[in-house]
């Protein structure tokens, strides 16, 4: 009986709770939570910047030092080392290019030098550029005299780099040869801009050419008389003067007492130049009298330095060193701490060349026409300017230096 109590009443309590089951309460929606964002930024990785690459600009140096004369044994031996006077100028280049070289600051490029002794004599210089080459530099600086121009020319075709000539008498080196550079204006184109220069600035005045029976200053009236003419496209706009046959009597028949008097005296003769100088001072103060001449005045010493600045004496020049400058006066001062003597001008020339280019090859390698022009010390209005002078030719620098006589010295006035 109790078992059938016991499992009627599970059987209840069964169904109680089956009937009685409780329905869930409603939840509320919970909004969706984003998920987190990382807000630092992160940074790119850094971009690797090329650096330049660092070259050697190698100059060839083509002197005449003559270093096997300088080791013959000396058969009378002092204190002082042989220095062959000839040699002096190649040795004044080699050092005013070791201070470039030791003075040219760059992240990109250094300076080295490789001397090539061309002699003495025409066949001593002839042999050295013929020689092999063994290792080609960038560039090379020449005082290869011009009787051996010649073999200059091959030897710029060979090696297929610039050469650099300190001076030339013309430009027909330049001629077929697009590797080959005058580094100052040659003697006639020196005397092309003179002659221009003199009657541009001056045109109002009355021009006398005066010569003597001498080839060369014959010579040298006639051209810079045919310059003049083609510059102001009249002829005869120079009146001439033969000194040697019509005399003094010659030049003052053709003074103008209503213009300045340009007497342009083509010569190198010192002795004679101080005597005419002194004549034409006589007559200076009736008359407005300038005089031109060449490059050589500046070297004379017994001219009447006094007359020259009265005189308004002009010359010209393809090298101008001003001793004020301070550009000058540093360079000046490191040559003669290093070496012990004033530098000459092939110490600057090669100062200054060679600044010149390494600054524009580590920029500009052979893209010439992209060279930028900085004053130098020998051109301090301008720096260099260089030309073709021709289609499939060489160039040439045509920065001129106009001189004028003032103060005792003289000083550049062309722009």
């Amino acid at each position: 009986m109790l078992k059938r109590y016991s499992a009627f009443l599970l059987i209840v309590l069964l169904a109680s709770c089956s009937a009685t089951k409780k329905t869930a309460a409603p939840v509320a929606p919970v909004a969706a939570v984003p998920s987190p964002v990382d807000t630092v930024v992160v940074a790119p990785a850094p971009v690797k910047v090329q650096e330049p690459e660092f070259k050697n600009v190698t100059y060839g140096l083509l002197l005449p030092l003559q270093l096997d004369e300088h080791f013959v044994p000396d058969t009378i031996p002092d204190d002082e080392p042989l220095i062959l006077p000839s040699a002096v100028p190649a040795l004044n280049f080699y050092e005013g290019a070791i201070t470039a070289s030791t003075d040219f600051v760059s992240k990109v490029s250094k300076i080295k030098l490789h001397v090539i002794d061309i002699g003495g004599d025409s066949l001593s210089t002839v042999t050295a550029l013929n020689a092999k080459i063994k290792d080609t530099c960038d560039f090379y600086l020449s005082m290869v005299p011009g009787n051996c121009n010649s073999a200059l020319v091959n030897f710029a075709k060979r090696c297929n780099r610039p050469v650099y000539i300190l001076s030339g008498s013309n430009t027909a080196i330049l001629d077929g040869n697009p590797n080959i550079w005058l580094s100052m204006p040659s003697n006639l184109t020196s005397l092309k801009e003179y002659s221009s220069f003199l009657y541009s600035t001056y045109f109002n005045s009355n021009f006398m050419l005066v010569y003597r029976d001498v080839r060369k200053e014959n010579d040298l009236a006639a051209f810079i008389g045919s310059i003049i003419d083609s510059t102001s496209q009249k002829p005869n706009t120079c009146s001439k003067v033969n000194y040697k046959s019509a005399g003094w009597a010659g030049i003052t028949a053709k003074l103008s007492k209503t213009k300045r008097n340009v007497l342009i005296i083509p010569t190198n003769d010192e002795s004679y130049l101080s005597t005419l100088v002194r004549k034409i001072d006589e007559v200076s103060g009736d008359y407005d009298i300038m005089i031109c001449g060449l490059p050589t005045w500046d070297a004379f010493e017994t001219v009447d330095q006094a007359l020259l600045k009265k005189l308004n004496t002009h010359i010209f020049n393809g090298i101008y060193i001003d001793y004020t400058n301070t550009n000058v006066l540093n360079f000046r001062q490191k040559f003669i701490n290093n070496y012990h003597n004033d530098p000459m001008a092939p110490a600057y020339q090669a100062f200054d060349i060679i600044t010149h280019l390494t600054s524009n090859y580590e920029k500009f390698a052979y893209d010439f026409d992209k060279y930028i022009s900085k004053p130098t010390i020998e051109a301090p209005i301008g720096g260099f300017r260089f030309e073709r002078v021709g289609e499939n030719a060489g160039w040439e620098n045509r920065n001129l230096s106009i001189l004028k006589y003032a103060d005792y010295k003289y000083i550049r006035i062309n722009k």
